[in-house]
């Protein structure tokens, strides 16, 4: 599976980095809103594919509660994904994932899962990184969220 990723990361002539010893890849990603890395994790054993965006900011602490019902308003309703947060030290990320125990992990399913995350955490950052460094509520992040979504 990981070869097939890595070809897939290759088309995309996305810079990657291979982990010695693992089974996953870090990339770096700059989108329209930010940059952010991301890990394609692989774990054979499981048959499983695993795909995180790293937001590049932790949210602090005083701001977690509030960073706490940004992403669930974001992922209310969301079908392949979910944002979430590290309460220990405030790292977000968005995870997508799929089991291919049934069926093959192809590249048209690598694409799907790979660019529906990473959409989507280009798409929240505006919002994540306004609730992070400016003065608005939770609500008010998810409209400017909502506001530059594409269609």
């Amino acid at each position: 599976m990981l070869k097939k990723i890595i070809n897939f990361v290759t088309k995309q002539e996305w810079l990657f980095t291979s982990i010695k010893g693992e089974s996953r890849i870090i990339i770096n990603i700059s989108g329209n809103n930010g940059t952010f890395q991301c890990v394609a994790d692989v774990r054979e054993a499981e048959e499983r594919f695993i795909f995180l965006s790293i937001c590049g900011a932790n949210v602090p602490d005083d701001k977690r509660t509030l960073m706490s019902e940004l992403l669930t308003r974001i992922n209310y309703g969301s079908f392949l994904g979910n944002f979430e947060m590290d309460y220990e030290d405030g790292e977000i990320r968005y995870k997508t994932s799929i089991c291919c125990k049934s069926s093959e992990l192809t590249i048209n399913i690598i694409e799907h899962i790979v660019m529906a995350n990473i959409v989507m955490m280009d798409t929240a950052l505006t919002g994540i990184m306004k609730l992070i460094y400016g003065d608005i509520t939770a609500q008010q992040a998810y409209d400017l969220i909502e506001n530059n979504k594409i269609e």
